[in-house]
């Protein structure tokens, strides 16, 4: 319990958790806003319509994952290794709390966004679509423990950020342009994390498949972030393990 108790405490005096936190549930709410303002007739929100912006939460908290190789930077974690019971009691308990924060701001992000409904006279808000949630949520996982894994490999917060982005924004298209040329990079643009999330719950009106130019289905997704998150924490714990300072 005391390492729950640091870690939590490490989390929340730090400005930044607070400064990422309030602009990641604040650029949520614009979609919501934008349609209560525009909005000619009343419209109803929904929590899939609150959720709309799902994957730049997602990116936002790959940040708040990487901001992990701060404490390595500043050897915050040195003490943790010398007063708790375990080396890796220190990463459990910050994983523990990481997931966990990010796993309430999206309740936060549904919750004012149903506030923001019921204020607004042209909005309606409804408690359908819940498998939205668990859509963003597990799109929101997998890109934070991706932050932090690599975050904890390279001892980095900026590559802990920049690798997950550059995989969202360049790699992934490359691999996309590649593999209508050459057969064996579709598979390497199948096991894509950053792919998978974001055809995540997304309905783009075609059929699903495995060829090239199709959304693969949903359970195949879940499956590839699923796989590539406990990954990422094995990552972590065996980065911590091998740091022997």
């Amino acid at each position: 319990m005391n390492v729950l108790k640091s870690e939590l405490t490490k989390l929340l005096t730090l400005r930044s958790t607070w400064i990422t936190f309030a602009i990641a549930i604040l650029l949520m709410q614009i979609p919501v806003l934008v349609q209560g303002f525009v909005g000619t007739e009343t419209q109803d929100i929904s929590i899939s319509g609150a959720l709309v912006a799902d994957m730049l939460f997602a990116l936002i908290m790959t940040y708040f994952g990487a901001a992990i190789g701060r404490d390595l930077n500043f050897k915050l974690h040195a003490q943790a290794m010398l007063t708790q019971p375990s080396r890796g009691s220190w990463i459990f308990a910050r994983m523990f709390w990481m997931n966990l924060f990010a796993f309430l701001g999206l309740v936060v992000v549904v919750a004012l966004s149903a506030i923001i409904a019921t204020i607004m006279p042209d909005l309606h808000f409804q408690t359908e679509g819940w498998e939205s949630f668990g859509t963003a949520a597990l799109k929101t996982l997998t890109m934070l423990n991706l932050g932090m894994g690599f975050a904890m490999l390279t001892r980095s917060t900026a590559a802990g950020v920049s690798i997950p982005l550059a995989l969202a924004l360049v790699v992934d298209n490359l691999l996309y342009v590649a593999s209508m040329k050459f057969e064996f990079v579709k598979y390497l643009m199948l096991i894509s994390p950053t792919m998978r999330a974001g055809q995540f719950g997304v309905d783009n009106g075609e059929a699903r498949g495995f060829e090239v130019g199709q959304y693969q289905p949903d359970w195949f997704n879940a499956i590839v972030m699923l796989v590539w998150l406990a990954l990422m924490i094995a990552l972590a714990l065996w980065s911590n393990k091998r740091d022997v300072r």
